[in-house]
């Protein structure tokens, strides 16, 4: 396992701050080179049993809030800065999209009432939603490394599904050939 880019990044930005910045309450030369050491570690063997890894948690997180509120105006800490810093848990991309389609903002509204770009991303991004909850695509496996106009492959027919099922392409066209139908679709 390798240490977490999120880890890495805030470990850089507090090594920045405590290398250059003349306030040196934060500087903890205990952390200082148990971070040189674990930066530099390929692999990473994390035991949570491990007392020494629970107390560099800790003492990280202690570090993080400290650096925070040194790094932003008193009362002004932003919450969404914090989190790109900390791992989250990985999400189901049709859970995400699921929570981007439904979700309203603390004033009742979508952000996309005021955003023609957003709301074109999100009719988009609604289209694909729908396809992933039936079923999805078919799953195309190329025989050929290239496909053109002219040409015959099993595979067209299911690129052919694909674009319809986008509302690329009109129609039920489920032949193998590669025709001027199919180049316009691709194209769109």
């Amino acid at each position: 396992m390798d240490l977490p880019s999120q880890a890495r990044g805030f470990w850089n930005s507090y090594d920045y701050v405590t290398t250059y910045d003349v306030d040196t309450t934060l500087q903890n030369k205990a952390l200082q080179k148990k971070m040189d050491r674990l930066i530099g570690e390929e692999k990473l063997s994390v035991n949570e049993k491990n007392k020494d890894y629970i107390n560099t948690e800790l003492t990280l997180t202690r570090h993080f809030i400290q650096y925070v509120l040194h790094n932003y105006d008193k009362g002004y800490v932003k919450r969404k800065e914090m989190e790109r810093f900390i791992p989250f848990n990985k999400t189901k991309a049709i859970e995400l999209a699921d929570s981007l389609l439904n979700k309203k903002h603390k004033d009742d509204k979508y952000f996309e009432d005021v955003n023609e770009p957003y709301h074109a991303l999100k009719q988009q991004l609604k289209k694909y939603y729908d396809i992933a909850k039936n079923g999805g695509w078919p799953q195309i496996h190329l025989s050929q490394k290239k496909l053109k106009k002219g040409i015959s492959s099993p595979e067209i027919p299911l690129i052919k599904k694909h674009l319809q099922l986008t509302g690329d392409l009109a129609g039920n066209d489920t032949s193998q050939l590669f025709n001027n139908t199919l180049e316009l679709a691709v194209k769109s």
